[in-house]
């Protein structure tokens, strides 16, 4: 829940493609500790709809940043 909360706060911020480097530079940079794998995180969201790949990158979907709260 850590990563789609991130990415959704980053998207809503304004960053519409996102990198799992991303979600995590934002969780080290905001003192939110660190995930263990953020690439297996993004993969198990975008299994749920709550993100979608676009190339190296991903966005979250409108059911991800509602799932997000």
């Amino acid at each position: 829940m850590k990563f789609l909360a991130t990415a959704a706060w980053l998207h809503a911020k304004g960053s519409k493609r996102l990198t799992t480097a991303d979600v995590s530079k934002a969780l080290d940079d905001n003192n939110q500790g660190k995930l263990t794998n953020a690439s297996d995180s993004l993969a198990k969201n975008v299994k749920k709809g709550y993100c979608e790949k676009s190339g190296r990158q991903f966005y979250v979907t409108d059911e991800g940043t509602k799932s997000a709260g």
